[in-house]
C-alpha cells in the first residue's frame, strides 16, 4: 500500500493527497560525466556525479470514491488536482513529495521525500472511463536536500 502526497512544507492548505497509489513509479538517475575526445582518437570519461532525479508517475483520477479508500471529505474530484497540479507548475515553488509504502498490517517498510518541481503533465480521457482522468506527470528534483 502506498500514500502520494505533494504538499510545501507540510502546510494543510497546500496538500495534496493523491486518491489513488500510481500505475507506476519512474525515477530516472544519471550521471554528469562528460565524454572528452582525445587528439589521438581515444576517448576520456571525466566522472562528475549525479544529476537531479527525474521522476515520472502516472495517476488515475477517479470520478467518484468507490475504488479509493478515502473518506467522503478527504476525497476531490479531478479537477480539484488538476487544478492543484497547474497551480505547482505557476507558484514556481518546489513542491514536497512524500511516498510512504506500508505493508498490510500498517507497519511502514519505506517512506521517502524529495523536493521536486513539476515539468509537465499530460492528461488522458479514454472511452469507456467518461470522468475519469489519467494523468502522467514528469517531476523533476530539485536540489540535494531531505528532511
Amino acid at each position: 500500500m502506498y500514500d502520494f502526497m505533494f504538499h510545501y512544507d507540510r502546510k494543510p492548505e497546500s496538500m495534496t493527497i493523491l486518491p489513488l497509489a500510481p500505475e507506476y513509479l519512474k525515477t530516472h538517475e544519471k550521471s554528469l560525466n562528460k565524454i572528452i575526445e582525445l587528439m589521438n582518437g581515444g576517448e576520456v570519461n571525466l566522472l562528475r556525479g549525479l544529476a537531479l532525479r527525474d521522476l515520472n508517475l502516472k495517476i488515475l483520477l477517479p470520478k467518484n470514491n468507490v475504488i479509493t479508500e478515502m473518506s467522503e471529505q478527504e476525497f476531490h474530484k479531478p479537477a480539484f488536482y488538476l487544478d492543484r497540479f497547474r497551480n505547482f507548475i505557476a507558484n514556481k515553488k518546489p513542491v514536497r513529495l512524500t511516498v510512504t509504502r506500508h505493508m498490510q498490517n500498517g507497519e511502514t517498510i519505506f517512506a521517502g521525500n524529495i523536493l521536486v518541481s513539476f515539468e509537465d503533465y499530460r492528461v488522458f480521457e479514454n472511452a469507456g472511463e467518461e470522468g475519469d482522468f489519467w494523468v502522467e506527470l514528469n517531476l523533476k528534483e530539485y536540489g540535494k536536500s531531505y528532511y
